[in-house]
């Protein structure tokens, strides 16, 4: 079966619906234990990035705080050289992340259906971007 089959995305979709929408929208890679979106997103393919309150072998948290509220989250992506931008536009110049939150601010996790879950330059959310000063609140 091939990566972007309409079987395996419309198991992305249904975990993210808004992306059924997305003209753009394909599957590139296979999930893999290794690392998740967080590390992806801060250009790590060989490590898992999660919160752990002991250190586990495999897994990396750059800073102390543990939780994954929003203030955490951007602190992680701070250490790597990101800031906040002013608006949600595509922009070629730039490496966007975008933090997906439900209704409550909740970052959604597509395996725990829980808190977290990022995406390179896709429009209409939050952005956190790569050696730009700025802020943007939708």
């Amino acid at each position: 079966m091939s990566l972007n089959s309409a079987e395996n995305r419309e198991s992305i979709i249904d975990l993210f619906p808004g992306l059924g929408d997305d003209q753009n929208f394909k599957v590139t890679s296979n999930q893999d234990e290794k690392y998740n979106c967080i590390a992806w997103a801060n250009g790590r393919s060989d490590i898992f990035w999660w919160p752990t309150e002991h250190k586990i072998d495999g897994v990396f948290w750059p800073i102390e705080e543990k939780d994954l509220n929003v203030s955490t989250l951007i602190k992680v992506f701070q250490t790597r050289g990101y800031t906040i931008c002013e608006n949600g536009d595509f922009d070629p110049k730039f490496v966007k992340v975008a933090l997906y939150v439900n209704e409550k601010d909740e970052f959604i996790d597509s395996l725990l259906n829980n808190p977290i879950q990022f995406k390179n330059q896709k429009l209409d959310i939050d952005w956190v971007v790569k050696d730009q000063e700025a802020i943007y609140v939708p």
